[in-house]
């Protein structure tokens, strides 16, 4: 005999098939039956890993999140810059970006709003099952064309339990100094220590009718960039820096010419002792967990959910080429999640009612040390370099005075191309996701020999639902316009730079429109409206109704088909440019898509269903059309009427791009400071 085991959770379903001989007439013979758990998925034909607590609890993994478990799945790729896990890209699946990715947490799309990429960094304690699809997935599962991650968090029961953990990551070998050719500074940069601690417990509020389970685990990070300054040496042979001999062309290239530029600038350099600096940087999460849940019956059961993540970021934006401590910032992230479950079952449990509200919440400030300070990044030609002495005081670096073929000239050790001081950028930004879900699965077998759809059906049909919320204000950082003078260049929330010659500069960065009414200033003699800060705010709703059918098929013993289709819908709404700029509001919509019809099918056969251990391997196929989520950060740049002034350039002096008292600047055309005022 062939049963269908029929097994749910409170974010996914399963249809299981387990093969055991069954006895056909009556006694009181006791039968034990001893069977191993099938080490294949023989009734799905998607791709990926499902990953248990077990296997987190046991897996050396980077990070205390379960964004460092997403890389066991095959087919994944971690690219983060920074060694940071995830960082701005997220993980890669079989190809895709990481913002092409859905994570769903107990049936929660908890993705982030503007990027695409993980927003609630939950901890791996915490979790039940994780279970990363990489390809193939079923027709309830939508808005990703990369992966979804799909996590059941754990729950209470009848009996009490509980634990405390932690652990300890003291120490990341140094890595290998990285730095620009040709250019003077160099870092290199590594944890320093991670280490987390928490709790968990759960059990019985009332025995068989609620249970609860909370947890809480901080975890903190320091991070270590340690800054060093690099020196050319002169070569009185070419009255030029010595080349590097260890400069070779890599074997793999085509043709050693592929080198040529890379050949100029591999010059040989020394890292000056007691020169450089090191920077550290911390993080601290704060992740916490609550549940609770309300069984009515056996039948019918309602779970109310709540996991926040607030997360700090003590840092610094950049640290190359740059005025460091201009750089350093304090970010603060907050991630909350609400949910409220139902799962009823009716009919003699053949038919499963599922219906779930959601929320979820992401707010994000980004606040630089240096509010007040103007962004001015100096760029000049790799023919006359700036000298890293020009910007700080660093014992040899100074222009050095040599002489070649008779003829005194001056030689820099310490060069750069680029240089930033100011921060840039302050961000404040609330975005929301409401996310109403709702399916009912009918489980139906047919019997008969002569029918073609002999087997086990679980027809699913459902609807989901997501409003997304935006509203995102941001500001470069500098002095507040005067608005009896807002042409003064020394003033306004701007960033300032120098053309590629150092003698020129200009506005590349500020906030404005057109003049009209609405300004808060007065008219303007250049007939722009200028902004001290911008704030953008927008919408989207998201649409999906799908319906899917997993047949254990009867007549063909191992093969099951998942067939389904769905059909998604998506609207964006910018922000109304009539209503004026001091009190924004959402506008008309700007985008309507209705035509994104995504058919699936899986066909997956157990060629070990007929011998005496089934469930060993299988053969399969899936065919599926996949549609992204439009972000919405495209919403808030595009729709919202942001603009961006970049001015001409004007020579130093004749428009100051800042402070004269406090900016360097040229002596002559062509030349450079030599003091720091």
């Amino acid at each position: 005999t062939r049963m269908h085991v029929r097994a749910s959770a409170n974010s996914q379903s399963k249809t299981l098939s387990i093969s055991l001989s069954m006895p056909t007439q009556k006694g009181k013979n006791v039968y034990v039956v001893r069977e191993r758990a099938p080490s294949v998925d023989t009734a799905t034909a998607n791709t990926g890993v499902e990953i248990t607590q077990e296997i987190l609890q046991n897996t050396a993994v980077r990070g205390r999140t379960y964004e460092s478990a997403m890389s066991l799945a095959p087919g994944s790729a971690d690219v983060a810059p920074r060694a940071q896990l995830g960082g701005d890209v997220g993980v890669s699946f079989a190809g895709g970006t990481g913002n092409e990715n859905a994570v769903l947490v107990d049936g929660l799309n908890t993705t982030d709003l503007g990027t695409g990429v993980v927003a609630t960094k939950l901890h791996q304690y915490f979790i039940k099952d994780l279970n990363v699809i990489t390809g193939g997935y079923q027709a309830e599962y939508g808005r990703a064309t990369g992966g979804v991650v799909s996590i059941v968090t754990k729950t209470g029961s009848n009996e009490f339990h509980g634990g405390v953990f932690g652990s300890w990551s003291p120490y990341m070998a140094t890595p290998k100094t990285v730095a620009r050719l040709g250019e003077a500074l160099a870092f290199r940069s590594r944890q320093f220590q991670q280490y987390d601690f928490g709790f968990e417990l759960g059990g019985p509020i009332l025995k068989d009718r609620i249970w609860f389970y909370v947890g809480f685990a901080p975890t903190f990070e320091t991070r270590t960039t340690q800054r060093r300054v690099r020196q050319q040496s002169y070569d009185p042979s070419t009255g030029g820096a010595a080349v590097d001999p260890n400069f070779s062309c890599p074997d793999y290239l085509r043709s050693s010419d592929l080198c040529a530029g890379p050949r100029l600038l591999a010059l040989r350099t020394t890292e000056i002792d007691g020169s450089g600096a090191d920077y550290d940087v911390s993080k601290r999460l704060y992740n916490g967990i609550a549940k609770l849940q309300f069984n009515f019956s056996p039948d019918h059961n309602l779970t109310l959910g709540y996991i926040a993540s607030p997360t700090t970021f003590d840092e610094y934006v950049g640290l190359r080429n740059v005025d460091v401590d201009s750089q350093r910032s304090l970010s603060l992230q907050n991630t909350h999640d609400i949910n409220a479950r139902y799962i009823g079952k009716l009919f003699q449990r053949k038919l499963q009612v599922d219906i779930m509200y959601g929320y979820h919440y992401q707010g994000f400030e980004e606040r630089p040390d240096q509010l007040q300070g103007q962004s001015v990044i100096w760029n000049a030609p790799p023919t006359n370099p700036y000298s890293l002495a020009d910007f700080e005081n660093v014992p040899g670096c100074e222009r050095q005075m040599v002489q070649f073929n008779g003829i005194d000239q001056a030689f820099n050790p310490c060069p750069l191309t680029t240089y930033t001081r100011g921060y840039g950028l302050y961000r404040s930004e609330v975005q929301q996701r409401h996310m109403i879900n709702a399916s009912l699965t009918l489980f139906h077998s047919f019997t008969d020999t002569w029918n073609p759809l002999r087997g086990v059906h679980a027809i699913k049909a459902g609807v989901d639902v997501e409003l997304l919320f935006a509203d995102n204000g941001r500001a470069y950082t500098g002095t507040d316009f005067d608005p009896m003078n807002p042409e003064d260049a020394t003033r306004g929330h701007r960033v300032f730079r120098t053309d590629g010659s150092g003698n020129s500069v200009q506005i590349t960065r500020e906030f404005a429109r057109p003049w009209s009414p609405e300004c808060p200033h007065p008219e303007t003699v250049d007939g722009i409206c200028h902004f001290d800060r911008f704030r953008g705010l927008t919408q989207t709703r998201n649409f999906a109704v799908y319906l899917r059918d997993s047949w254990n098929i009867g007549w063909a013993p191992g093969l099951v088909l998942n067939a389904g289709v769905r059909w998604e819908g998506q609207e964006v709404y910018g922000q109304d440019l009539d209503a004026g700029y001091v009190n924004p509001r959402v506008g008309n919509k700007v985008i309507g898509i209705y035509d994104n019809i995504a058919p699936r099918i899986g066909l997956a056969w157990d060629f070990t269903s007929l011998t005496e251990r089934p469930g060993r391997g299988k053969v399969f196929f899936n065919f599926g059309r996949f549609y992204q989520s439009i972000p919405t950060n495209l919403n808030d740049r595009q729709f919202t009427g942001e603009g961006l002034l970049t001015s001409g350039t004007a020579a130093y002096g004749a428009n100051q791009a800042a402070n004269p008292d406090c900016y360097r600047q040229p002596l002559q055309p062509g030349g450079r400071a030599i003091s720091d005022p």
